[in-house]
Formats: C-alpha cells, structure tokens, sequence
C-alpha cells in the first residue's frame, strides 16, 4: 500500500483528528501535531495531543528555547538571577547567559531589574494535557518498538504505526506490545486500526516532557493564538 515510511505518516496524518477523537472518546476542538519531533532522546516520526482548556487564544508569548525550557521550569517566580548566578547553575558562558535571559524577558517569564540582574515574573506551567507519540515502520516492527518504547519518557501515551501489509508479525506478538505498554496502529488505504491501546502512563516535568510541551505551544501559537 505505502511506497514509503513518509507516505505512511502523511496518509496518518489525514486521520489524525479521528484519531485523537476516538482515542479520547471526546470531541477534538484543537490539537497539535508535529512531525520529526527532536527529543534529544530520539526523533520520533510523530507526536500528537491535546491541550489544557485554559490555554487561551489570547496568549501569544514568544516561544522559549526547547533546550532551556529546563532550566526556565527550575527558577521560582519573582527569583532574582544575575547573570553570574545562571553562568554557574547551567555552567554556560557569559554570552549565553545573556542570550537565554533574554529570551526568558522576551517570552515574558522575566524582566530585568538592574545591570546583570534579572527577576522570574511568571511560572512556567504546562499547556498540554495529553502528549502521544507515534513511531511509524513500514514493516519492522521490531525496531519501532524499541524507538516507540523510549518516547515514554515524554508521552502519556507511545504508539507504533505500520502498513497493513506487513503488520501480521506484529499483530501476532501483540503481548509484547501490552508488556511494554505501547499501542499498535496498522493503517491501508486512509483507514487505520487500533489493535491495543496502552494505559496513559504519569508524566514528571522532566526536559524531555518540558522539551515537547514548549513545541507544543509553538504550534498553537502559530496556528490558533491572535497576532
């Protein structure tokens, strides 16, 4: 059916708010999807999701560097920073202090309050409610799920995506799919099946979850929030 991995994801891609629609078992207002999504713990093929109900179009904050939403996430609000005290918390240069401040100032979490000094004006809070990750193989199955396995680490829930065609050896080891708590979606000619869906696992704020979140509202942000 599927010449290509990319034709696989592009034909899912038509899907994907079915997909989250009936996954939830809720009507899909709006969602992000992005593809080739860098974790830095991996490149996962796709990574969809829905967002907290009070993320309003009115916001519309500049987005902050996905390495340094971390460190962003670790300072309390109305913290003072000087430059020398972020320098030695992430062990960077004076330049790149001054750069991720700025970007802190210009995403409106902080301000600066004197020479080199700087002042936390907003908490950084989470705007996704739920984070899925898709892993899409033509045919290994195998190899999608060791890669879907370790997008755990920043998804509620971990899929693993193939082409009809080949999917019968996955299908018919589906107890490793449940071992491991990973979906299995086969999909022919724009139409997909849900052979498991696994349990939504808890999610820490880590700066793999922070990482994707940020990426989150950067599609939000150009997609749904006023200009």
């Amino acid at each position: 059916m599927f010449a290509t991995e990319n034709e696989l994801v592009k034909d899912f891609k038509k899907q994907s708010k079915r997909f989250l629609a009936e996954l939830f078992e809720k009507t899909i207002h709006r969602y992000f999807y992005i593809e080739e999504f860098n974790s830095s713990f991996g490149i996962a093929d796709i990574v969809l999701g829905t967002f907290r109900p009070y993320l309003s179009k009115r916001m519309n904050r500049k987005s902050v560097d996905s390495n340094w939403v971390a460190s962003l996430s670790a300072f309390q609000k109305n913290e003072k920073i000087s430059v020398e005290k972020f320098m030695r918390i992430c062990g960077v240069t004076r330049q790149t202090a001054l750069d991720k401040l700025k970007n802190y100032t210009e995403a409106e979490f902080a301000k600066p309050i004197g020479p080199d000094m700087f002042q936390i004006t907003n908490e950084y809070k989470t705007v996704t409610e739920t984070v899925v990750s898709i892993e899409a193989k033509l045919k290994n199955w195998q190899r999608a799920l060791r890669q879907a396995n370790r997008y755990k680490k920043f998804s509620h829930l971990s899929f693993v995506l193939l082409d009809q065609r080949y999917a019968r050896p996955a299908i018919r080891n589906l107890e490793m799919f449940r071992e491991l708590n990973i979906g299995l979606i086969t999909m022919d000619a724009n139409k997909y099946d849900v052979h498991y869906v696994p349990e939504r696992t808890y999610l820490k704020n880590s700066s793999y979850y922070l990482r994707v979140n940020e990426a989150a509202y950067t599609f939000f942000r150009q997609r749904f929030s006023v200009c």
